[in-house]
């Protein structure tokens, strides 16, 4: 059994949300940029796919391997069409005994629009707009250098359909429980 949690946020901005966000922990794997990462995902049973967003994959990737994604391509969603890079990746869960289980997939990784990359540099790196001065100073930034600007652009992790459908997938709000299991 691989168990996640049902986390109520103390103000929730939304009323659906006092029942609880079902989120689960994971390490994706990125072997053409040599990436591995552990990262906390909403079980969005809407979701056809598994994918990052602004706020989680600059924390992954940090900045100058997020600029060496190659494979875009577009997602038709809810929201409206969106930009994404497409990578071969693995996740990993750990069941609670500790027994890893994982899988092959196509991580889908967003592409930040105009106006979230503009103002990115600006609030990290007023002191230049220069990529080639970017490249030397950019480091990997940490959840905590990202708060501020991510908020406003922030969308959770997604883990979709594509990774859920290996699993029998029980939310249970009465008793607060969230887990995935064969």
């Amino acid at each position: 059994m691989i168990r996640g949690t049902l986390f109520k946020p103390s103000r929730p901005s939304n009323p659906v949300l006092s029942t609880g966000i079902p989120l689960i922990s994971a390490t994706i794997k990125v072997p053409r940029l040599s990436i591995e990462n552990s990262v906390v995902l909403f079980a969005d049973t809407g979701a056809d796919r598994t994918s990052l967003h602004l706020r989680d994959a600059v924390r992954i990737f940090g900045l100058r391997k997020y600029r060496q994604l190659i494979n875009p391509t577009d997602v038709k969603g809810v929201g409206g069409p969106a930009e994404y890079y497409v990578e071969p990746a693995l996740i990993a869960f750990k069941h609670e005994d500790g027994k890893p289980e994982g899988f092959g997939f196509d991580l889908q990784i967003a592409k930040p629009s105009d106006k979230a990359t503009t103002e990115f540099r600006s609030k990290m790196y007023p002191w230049t707009d220069d990529p080639a001065e970017l490249d030397k100073k950019v480091p990997t930034l940490s959840v905590e250098t990202l708060r501020e600007l991510t908020i406003k652009f922030y969308l959770p992790a997604v883990l979709g359909r594509d990774i859920m459908s290996q699993f029998r997938v029980v939310i249970d709000w009465i008793s607060s429980e969230f887990y995935m299991d064969h």
